[in-house]
């Protein structure tokens, strides 16, 4: 009981915390986003450190604030290019820092630039749905604030069916929390929620909706199964302990590094394909 109120708690004062800046202000967002960014990265290259592999922290964490902030800006403007050579210059200085260190130079290059495209990257893709390319580029947070409510809705389901009902695990060896029951009941749940989203968020059309909704199912799942791979492979519980109940923040924004990517990519194509 006490773990569920924890877990409850800090739910719910991170999705307020996250709704709030969606909603408020383009820069509210900029700012939580770009400290989520950080502190992901740094989880991400804490666990990835070892005895043998010592990834580029600094430049790593620099560049991936960078990205977000470039991202952020050339969505709001809708596509101005001023800022690109500083991006390309921050990206040559994680390769430059292993020059200066010690250590296997390859392995900690490859696991300096996986975290740039394994978190980095998705976040910064955010940023295009709360600037809709088809909107030209204003603030709109109903598509970004309707991804976050699916997904939620898509994590909660699974819990609270899961944790109670769960018999059938899906891959055991990988992660013994994950059921066939809690999966059915995720998918139950964010599919009212994604009925709900489409009726009051017409930004998108209804078929874009259930289309995030699927791609939410099917690779948020993948992306949560990604993170207990990494989990045990380097022998932890959870990624941090940040977020009480919870775990760190890569394990509240692991469905967010696989589904965000695959929907936005369905978003760019069906806008090119319409324009």
């Amino acid at each position: 009981m006490n773990e569920l109120l924890t877990r409850s708690l800090t739910g719910l004062i991170f999705v307020v915390l996250v709704i709030f800046s969606v909603f408020i202000h383009p820069y509210a967002f900029a700012v939580l986003f770009l400290i989520i960014t950080f502190l992901a990265l740094l989880e991400f290259y804490n666990l990835a450190s070892t005895r043998s592999v010592r990834p580029f922290k600094t430049t790593g964490i620099i560049f991936g604030a960078g990205l977000f902030l470039y991202s952020f800006f050339y969505s709001s403007t809708h596509g101005t290019l001023k800022l690109l050579p500083f991006l390309l210059i921050l990206l040559v200085l994680i390769p430059a820092e292993g020059l200066f260190r010690k250590g296997n130079y390859l392995a900690n290059l490859i696991i300096s630039l996986a975290g740039i495209l394994y978190i980095a990257l998705p976040l910064a893709l955010l940023n295009i749905l709360l600037f809709p390319f088809h909107l030209d580029g204003q603030h709109t947070p109903h598509l970004l604030a309707g991804y976050f409510f699916i997904l939620w809705s898509f994590d909660t389901g699974a819990y609270i069916t899961g944790k109670p009902f769960g018999k059938h695990k899906i891959v055991p060896l990988i992660s013994p929390a994950k059921s066939w029951e809690g999966l059915a009941g995720g998918i139950i749940i964010a599919t009212a929620v994604c009925y709900f989203t489409g009726v009051y968020y017409t930004e998108l059309t209804k078929t874009d909706w259930y289309v995030m909704l699927l791609i939410i199912i099917i690779m948020g799942t993948a992306g949560d199964l990604f993170e207990s791979v990494l989990k045990r492979i380097t022998g932890v519980k959870d990624s941090g302990s940040l977020l009480p109940g919870h775990g760190g923040i890569l394990d509240r924004f692991d469905s967010v590094f696989f589904s965000l990517p695959v929907f936005v990519i369905y978003y760019a194509i069906k806008y090119i394909l319409l324009h």
